[in-house]
């Protein structure tokens, strides 16, 4: 989930979301999303920003060694992904399996 929340941070504008808009885009509870999102300020890859117009308003920010970190991880990603499963399953099987994603995320959101 690191990743994702990294990758999903560096495609966002300023490279920053709202916690609550990072939590729905990685398809994951609001707390499971602090947590990680806790571990990568430790490790100094993330930092928080509180919207001075609401305290509620809590954003995630891609700190420049989050995004240093990404780059480095991002070739090595794609090969395992492509090696372990896209490569591996026929193109009928690629078309079920994003039909299926597709459909248990749009049950996710509701749609």
């Amino acid at each position: 989930m690191q990743y994702e929340i990294l990758a999903r941070l560096s495609g966002a504008e300023g490279q920053e979301l709202r916690m609550t808009e990072l939590a729905e885009s990685v398809y994951a509870s609001q707390s499971g999303v602090t947590y990680q999102i806790t571990q990568l300020e430790k490790a100094g890859l993330v930092r928080r920003r509180i919207c001075p117009s609401g305290p509620r308003a809590v954003y995630a920010v891609l700190t420049d060694a989050g995004f240093a970190t990404l780059e480095r991880a991002a070739p090595g990603h794609v090969t395992a992904v492509r090696d372990l499963l896209i490569d591996v399953l026929t193109p009928e099987q690629l078309t079920a399996l994003a039909d299926g994603l597709g459909r248990a995320r749009d049950r996710m959101l509701g749609q």
